[in-house]
């Protein structure tokens, strides 16, 4: 949901804000506000290292991991990006720019991924899944910021 809602922010020229997401007042104690200071730790590395375009990962279980757990993972992170740029009626698949209308048409499909086997080449697909998925929320991102790509360009030479 981070990256969804940063891509989304930046988008509308809004500030992502988390609390009134996660229905937590500004004067939050305890462990509600160990959650927001963990998703603005998150947000801030994530909107860099997308701003950087260079860095970005999804943040998924490792390869040790059953694959069937590293699936629906997958398809957890994909509904969530998708959910979270998509929310409300600001923002539609068809209202973006070039190629991230099928680049989140393709995430609704992830999103729906169900476990397959345990075979090697089940493995490959879920690795191929997940570059795509990370190529194509850079590519989101940078469609709905193109500033932020203008800029990197720009301290690069």
């Amino acid at each position: 949901m981070v990256c969804g809602e940063l891509c989304r922010g930046l988008r509308l020229g809004r500030a992502v804000d988390f609390p009134a997401l996660l229905g937590v007042s500004g004067r939050a104690g305890g462990a509600a506000q160990n959650v927001l200071d963990v998703v603005d730790e998150l947000m801030t590395h994530s909107h860099r290292a997308l701003d950087a375009g260079v860095g970005f990962a999804l943040l998924l279980p490792g390869d040790n991991a059953l694959i069937a757990d590293r699936t629906g993972a997958l398809a957890d992170w994909a509904r969530g990006f998708v959910v979270a740029l998509l929310r409300g009626d600001e923002l539609t698949p068809e209202g973006l720019d070039g190629d991230s209308t099928e680049v989140v048409r393709d995430l609704v499909k992830i999103s729906e991924a169900r476990p397959g086997g345990d075979s090697e080449e089940d493995e490959r697909a879920l690795a191929e899944l997940e570059e795509y998925m990370r190529v194509g929320v850079q590519l989101v991102f940078e469609e709905l910021h193109p500033d932020t790509q203008e800029q990197a360009e720009k301290g690069a030479h």
